[in-house]
């Protein structure tokens, strides 16, 4: 019997692990656990695989293949652009291994890395359907040309601390066959979508605890992707602050009844224009990070 496929996120808020059933052709989710990773003094690594443990173990996860995401904080993601238009595999990662070399503070021999190439057909439709969007009058910022060359999606960190990551998986029953970048990863969810699946370009925005993953999705294929460090705690902390909550009761208050209007939804109430208020100054930001996001993305591919 085949061993199935263990999907496992060490979130800011819970530890998440999906378990897939391999199939002739695709893949059957046959179970999802999230379980809150606990507060304390202690890192949010320890806390975060000790929960990662028990889950493990409760649901029979030892003998199984695990693939593990890393936070989008934790690696570096460039764009990478090269003047050549073939190249093989070998030769490409070694082409791939000295740029980042050059960008990055840590040494090639120091360096664990992943890429992909971003099909030049994607960049070079992207690029035209973007000029040929642009409104005479307003500022788009600046749009990447379609390359004569080959850009490349590479994702990479230090090799001490991915070593020390997998021992920690390791520690509680997960053997990992490979890490993803979080950000990067959300293309293989969204192709087995139908109804957007082999659509246009698209973004998706997971805001997160801590973080927001931001992955921009082009024929199929990630062409973009980016970590912004804000997430829901910020409103958590702000509701908090607002009305003297303590943690948990700011997060209860937030799920139940967090409201941020807008012209076309404006708060009903006193009450729900006070809840709107309070959070508006912290979504502000992350709108504006959101923004400069999608204009580094036209920019350095198109």
């Amino acid at each position: 019997m085949a061993s199935r496929v263990v999907g496992i996120d060490l979130g800011a808020y819970s530890v998440k692990v999906a378990v897939a059933q391999p199939g002739f052709r695709n893949a059957t989710i046959s179970e999802f656990v999230e379980r809150p990773v606990p507060p304390g003094d202690e890192p949010h690594i320890e806390r975060a695989t000790r929960v990662l443990g028990d889950i493990i173990r409760e649901y029979g996860l030892a003998e199984d293949s695990h693939y593990v995401a890393i936070a989008g904080d934790k690696v570096f993601i460039h764009i990478l652009e090269f003047p050549f238009k073939n190249l093989r595999r070998a030769d490409l990662a070694r082409a791939v291994g000295a740029e980042l070399e050059e960008v990055l503070p840590i040494d090639l021999d120091e360096m664990v890395y992943a890429f992909e190439p971003i099909p030049r057909a994607v960049t070079a439709e992207l690029a035209a359907e973007e000029s040929a969007a642009v409104v005479p009058g307003q500022t788009h910022g600046m749009v990447a040309e379609p390359t004569d060359g080959m850009r490349v999606l590479a994702c990479a960190m230090h090799s001490d601390r991915a070593r020390e990551f997998l021992d920690r998986l390791d520690g509680c029953g997960v053997d990992a066959r490979g890490l993803v970048a979080g950000p990067e990863s959300y293309a293989r969810i969204i192709n087995q979508v139908p109804s957007v699946a082999g659509g246009g370009p698209l973004a998706v925005i997971d805001i997160g605890h801590a973080r927001t993953d931001v992955c921009v999705i082009a024929g199929g294929r990630t062409t973009f992707a980016r970590t912004i460090t804000r997430g829901g705690r910020d409103l958590t902390e702000t509701i908090a602050r607002s009305w003297n909550l303590s943690v948990d009761q700011a997060e209860d208050a937030k799920h139940r009844d967090g409201f941020v209007g807008s012209a076309t939804q404006p708060p009903p109430t006193e009450a729900w224009q006070r809840i709107h208020d309070a959070l508006i100054p912290e979504i502000s930001p992350l709108s504006r990070d959101l923004r400069q996001t999608f204009i580094a993305c036209r920019a350095k591919v198109g």
